[in-house]
């Protein structure tokens, strides 16, 4: 084992709603629907540069009306990370952009896990996701972070 690159130097909860369905019936099917869940990350690079970032990672599950299932949600999370060494500034923001917002979904989950647990129905664990976005070619800089949520694996 050894120390990763990116390191996450703090990080806080700047937004956590989450409402229980009255009308959420367990005994029929019911799920988180990918399509229905959205999930928006940011990284910026500290102004200093300096290899200092700020990542934020925005989740909010809002179902359709005739979706059973027993929560809404929203959550937004605000990092802050080092990047160890001195990489290129594409790898640099390669690193960042995939690493930083998984960091930051791992945190996400549990969050989520621990408030929904305090509702009356079971807790909810988010599907997990990948924020890898492959490049195009060996020759080509890393893509963009797609505006899109990310699939689940």
């Amino acid at each position: 084992m050894r120390q990763s690159p990116l390191i996450l130097d703090n990080y806080f909860v700047t937004e956590l709603i989450f409402s229980a369905n009255k009308d959420y019936d367990p005994a029929q099917e019911g799920g988180l629907g990918l399509d229905e869940l959205i999930i928006e990350p940011t990284c910026l690079p500290a102004e200093d540069g300096n290899h200092q970032w700020q990542g934020s990672l925005s989740i909010r599950f809002q179902p359709k009306a005739e979706t059973n299932y027993p929560y809404t949600f929203s959550l937004e999370l605000v990092g802050f990370f080092s990047v160890l060494g001195d990489p290129s500034p594409e790898r640099e923001e390669f690193l960042v952009k995939t690493n930083a917002p998984s960091m930051l979904f791992g945190a996400a989950r549990e969050i989520i896990r621990s408030a929904t647990s305090r509702g009356p129905f079971s807790p909810i664990l988010l599907p997990s996701v990948s924020f890898y976005e492959p490049k195009k070619s060996d020759d080509d800089p890393p893509t963009e972070q797609a505006a899109e949520p990310p699939t689940a694996q």
